[in-house]
This record gives C-alpha cells, structure tokens and sequence, in this order.
C-alpha cells in the first residue's frame, strides 16, 4: 500500500501545483474522496471502522490564510486518528456553498462548520447555516408535518410543552433558534451558544431522518418471512409426496436451491450472481451429456452435447454483467461493437432461422400463402429492428446495415412495430385455431407460438442481445433431441432461465433494466403496455425457455401416450419444481433481507435483490411459467384431450 500511497501522492500534488501556477484557477476547489477505507487484511466489504472511513480533503488556493492549519503528517495511532469525522451526505451541501450554489432538496447533509472561517462576514456565515436548516426542515416536515415547527401561538401547540420525544425535542430547539435568528443576522459576530445549537440541532435532524431508512417494521418482516417459509415447506411436502412415490427425481433442483438459498446472505455472491447460474449450468449440461453417453454410446451424441456446451460459453462470454467487473472485455465489446456487419450478419441468420422454423410449423395452407406471410412477418420485424437500432444505436448501423435500412426509410418506429406485433398476433390466433382441431396439428401450434415469440423477442430485445436467441435455438435443439426425464427438463429449464437472464446483460442492479423498447409501438404512456413490454425486453430469453420447455414437456406427453403403464401427471410434476426453487428461493432472499438489514449494503445490494426476486416470483414464474407456460401446455396437448 505505500507505494500506491507515495504515487498517489504525487499525481494530487502535480494536480495542485498545477492549479496554484495558473491564475484563472485560483478559484478552483480540488475534492479528494476515497469510495472506502480498508482493513489491515486489504479487505473492504465489511463495516469496520477502516474499511467505512475513507479520507476526505478539500484543497483550494483559496483557502490560503483563510482557514486553520492542520499539522501533517502526525504521529500514528494504535486506533483510527481523525482531524474530523463528517458524514458522506454532508459533502454535497459543503460544496454547494463554496461554489455559490443552492443545496439539493432531498440531501439530509449538514454544512460541514471547518469552512466557516472562509467567509468573513458573521451574516454570510449565519445565512448559510440557516439555509441548510432550512432545507432539511422541509424534509422533516414533509415526514412528520409542519404544526410542531410553526412559531407556537395560535391554535399550534408548544413543542417543547408535550412529551419528549425525539420530533418534539427537535421542533421545540427548532422554535427556539429560528427566534434567536433575527438577532444573529444584526449582530457583529455569531454568538457561540447559537452557532453550536444550530449545529447541533441539523445534526440530531440528519440522524432522525437517516434512522428512518432503517426504522423496520418487524412485525411486518416476521409475518411476510414466515408466510414465505411456509410457502417453501407446502412446496418441499408436495415435492416429497412425487418422490416417495417414486414419480420424480428431485436432488437436482434441490441442491440448486439450498446452494442458491445459502448464497444470498452473501453480498458479493449477490452482485455476482450470474457466476452462480453459469458454473451450475454448464456443470449439469456436462451431467446430462455423460449420462446420456452412457446410455447411448453415440458420436452424434457426444457432438450434440459439445456443441451445447461450447454455445453455452459463448452465451456466458456474450455480455459481462454484474456489479464488479460491468465494464470488462466482453464478446459485444471486444468483436461485436467494432465489426457491425458481423453482429448484422448474425442478426439476420437469428431472423432467417425463425421464420423458417415458423413457416415449417404451419399446416394445411397453402406454400404461397405461407411463404408470402412468413417473408412479410421477417421483413417487417428486420426493418423495425433495423431503423430502431440506427435511432438507438447509430454506431451499429453502418455499411451495407445503413444503406439497407435507408431502402426501407418511410414509415415511423411506431407504425414499424405496431405491423410486427399485428402480423404476430394474427400467427398465435391461427395457432390457437389449429390447436383446438386437436391431433397432430396441436404440437405444430405449440411449436408455431414458439417460433412467433422467438420474433417477438427478437423485437423487443437490443440488437445486439438478438445473436443470443439464435444461440438459445441451438442449445434447445440439441436438448431436444435427448431423452430427459421430467425433473431434467425443469431443472435444465430454470438453470436456462436465469443464465439467460444474466448473459443478456441483466443483473441484480436496478441500473440495469433496459428500457429502451419500453414504447414500441405505442405513443402515450400506459402502465400496462409499458410494463409488459419492459418486462419482455428484458425477460426476453427467460421466456424463450419457457416456452422451449413447454416443447419438451409436451414432447414427453406424447412419447407418454404410448406407455398405457406410464400415467405420470407431467404439466404437475414441473409445476411442482418449479414452485419448489421459486418458494425457497424467495424465502432465503426475504430472510437474508431480515437478517442482514443493518448490513452496509442493504440498500445497495438486498435491497435491489429483493425487487427482482419479485418479479422473478411473481411475474415469470406465476404469470410465465406457470399461467403462460400451462396454457401452452394445454394448447400442444390438445390431442389427448380431443380424443
């Protein structure tokens, strides 16, 4: 650390010499701030006194003469030695008054009083303080309301008369500087008595209002807790009732979960989650390979399964997400951005592919009609994604993409998307009429819906996350052609799931949510469209393997028929997986809020954590997997059901 201490050092003191030689910047104010301290083992993501004190210097050739002397360096200490402590929040005020501007409405800083020196004049000083007040007051205020902090008389009763309590000691010290005030703005110098009250009372304020942050209600975390954990255990009876039974396999998905479970009290295991569902699933693909080897020593085999594994590093590769290291080398940053026509040559082969698997998927209509409607469907879906992306993106447009998508110049990026999403509705009408005749025709209407989806989510999806569905094929018809049982197939699907999720650039950061095909198609805002079509943009490949799970289930519906011996219920034996990891896994991530709630990063890590378990809780797996993905389900199976 020395050494990185003395170049440091040096480059601030280059930085202020540089500023001292040159006269038009001798106003300027240099802020030094570390992001965190550190402790004696180089550690920084606990909550100990050196890895929470981080330094703080403020420099300016202002200050000069102005301000008291500091001696530097001093003796070491056994313990942490300050000149002053100041809290993060109070930065902001600090430097809002040195550079003559007015403080944030929501900070709850306090000036920080070592810099009162700088101005002479007592008013200026007096005036600064009270204009903090004052701006914190009104959060106060907006908190608790402003009866107590009026100047009593009249109706509003005296603070300082009721009980003592915390808001009703602060209002009556409020009462009783603000009259003191009129007197400091006269007077030839600040009256000591008044100068520390009023420091005082802005710190008792920030501390009440920075306390509500974390002003829990318990009783609320214990009963929502303990409604999740019995959630879990209905899931983990049902589950055992399938198992001795001897239905279902379920060891897989329940290590997943214990292991997923544990890993969420753990804050950098949080951040980096998608390290998790990676390993994991490029672990039980290589299972699933073996154990399909051994059972059907076959080269195509062995191909199949190393062609999944090597597309699944690539999808891993694709995007580098998490809160660590977001902005290292990744394949869109390193090969994608800097050649375009590669990312465009991928985009159309990912569009070709699905609309051939569409039009193969459609029966009893004539080859010109389909033909015809399946070309209009892809051309129309390439050029919105086109002119979005050169809107969007215009760096990726360039060559032969941009003198492509000024042939198609014309209509706006609403009507554009509007068409894409009419001509995809008009294809899952028709699936959903072919699927009621029942027979053979229902699995080709599960597999049209899918393919439809897979241009849906190739319209809501960044360009450059596009590429990924076409890999997500892949890996779906090399599982496809394997013989998985079906606590395989709920496994692989929820591994799939979330892998997807963050190989798509997703994380556990509210930062991340891309909202850019937020309002395809739509002109004025409606918290419906909105949220589905957020929702889609960025669960778009989790909803691939919803519906590619659903193929496969239905698959083995089929292949079920068969055995008059073999009546598992296969649609209850997912859903019960399924709700099992989304149970627990929501009842570890609530209880690692609970008991982590006063951990440094509760705000910064859980709490986000929690708001995408939710949506992973309730919008993809009961609306997804279980309301959309059952509806499919039944729709691929209606043969059974019409015979």
């Amino acid at each position: 650390m020395v050494p990185k201490q003395k170049e440091m050092d040096g480059i601030v003191r280059s930085i202020f010499q540089a500023i001292e030689s040159k006269s038009h910047l001798e106003s300027t104010l240099f802020v030094l701030c570390g992001d965190h301290g550190m402790n004696d083992a180089g550690n920084h993501g606990a909550s100990s006194p050196g890895e929470t004190s981080p330094a703080l210097v403020f420099m300016s050739p202002k200050f000069k003469g102005k301000l008291p002397k500091l001696d530097a360096p001093v003796e070491p200490k056994e313990e942490f030695d300050y000149y002053t402590t100041v809290e993060q929040s109070d930065i902001a005020p600090t430097v809002a008054a040195l550079l003559g501007f007015p403080i944030s409405k929501n900070n709850l800083g306090a000036f920080i009083p070592d810099f009162l020196p700088f101005w002479s004049s007592p008013l200026d000083q007096v005036q600064i303080l009270v204009r903090n007040a004052k701006q914190i007051l009104g959060i106060v205020t907006a908190t608790f309301g402003d009866e107590l902090f009026e100047l009593s008389g009249g109706n509003n009763k005296d603070p300082c008369l009721l009980d003592s309590t915390d808001i009703h000691n602060l209002a009556c010290e409020w009462q009783r500087l603000i009259k003191q005030t009129d007197d400091m703005l006269g007077a030839s110098h600040v009256d000591p008595e008044w100068f520390n009250g009023m420091l005082l009372w802005l710190r008792n304020a920030q501390q009440m209002m920075s306390g509500m942050a974390s002003n829990y209600d318990l009783f609320k975390l214990a009963l929502g807790l303990g409604l999740a954990a019995a959630a879990a255990i209905c899931s983990i009876v049902a589950t055992f009732s399938f198992v001795k039974h001897g239905q279902l396999v379920a060891w897989p998905i329940s290590m997943v979960t214990v292991l997923y479970g544990v890993m969420m009290f753990a804050s950098s295991f949080v951040e980096e989650e998608q390290h998790f569902w990676y390993w994991t699933l490029t672990m039980w693909i290589a299972f699933l390979g073996i154990t399909s080897m051994q059972r059907r020593q076959s080269i195509w085999t062995t191909a199949r399964y190393l062609l999944c594994l090597f597309t699944i590093r690539v999808v891993k590769g694709w995007n580098q997400t998490g809160q660590k290291f977001a902005g290292e080398p990744d394949i869109v940053k390193s090969f994608v951005y800097p050649s375009p026509p590669l990312l465009w040559g991928l985009i159309i082969v990912s569009y070709v592919t699905s609309s051939l698997q569409l039009m193969f998927s459609v029966r009893d209509v004539p080859y010109i009609v389909v033909t015809s409607i399946t070309s209009l469907i892809a051309s129309s879906a390439f050029a919105f994604k086109l002119a979005f992306t050169a809107e969007d993106a215009p760096e990726l447009v360039t060559g032969f993409a941009k003198r492509l998508n000024e042939t198609f110049h014309g209509q706006s990026l609403i009507s554009r998307a509007r068409v894409v999403f009419v001509l995809l509705a008009i294809v899952a009408c028709f699936a959903v009429s072919q699927a009621r005749r029942g027979r053979s025709k229902a699995v080709s209407s599960a597999q049209l819906l899918h393919h439809a989806y897979t241009i849906l989510a190739m319209t809501q999806s960044r360009a450059t996350n596009v590429p990924l569905l076409f890999f997500s094929t892949i890996i779906f018809q090399c599982l496809a052609s394997s013989e998985l049982t079906v606590a395989e197939i709920s496994t692989t699907s929820i591994l799939l799931q979330y892998a997807s999720f963050f190989a798509s650039g997703g994380s556990n950061a509210i930062s991340s949510v891309d909202l850019s095909s937020a309002y395809n198609g739509i002109r004025d805002f409606n918290i419906l469209t909105v949220g589905v079509l957020t929702f889609i943009s960025n669960w778009a490949v989790p909803i691939f393997w919803v519906s590619a799970t659903n193929l496969l289930l239905v698959q083995q519906q089929h292949k079920q028929q068969h055995k008059q011996t073999d009546r598992r219920p296969i649609l209850q034996l997912h859903f019960v997986l399924l709700t099992l990891f989304a149970t627990a896994s929501t009842a570890s991530v609530m209880g690692a809020c609970a008991a982590l709630r006063t951990h440094l990063f509760i705000w910064t890590v859980f709490s986000p954590k929690y708001l995408y378990c939710a949506a992973w809780s309730l919008a993809q797996h009961l609306i997804v997997n279980m309301g959309l993905g059952g509806l499919l389900f039944v729709l691929g199976t209606a043969r059974a059901t019409a015979a």
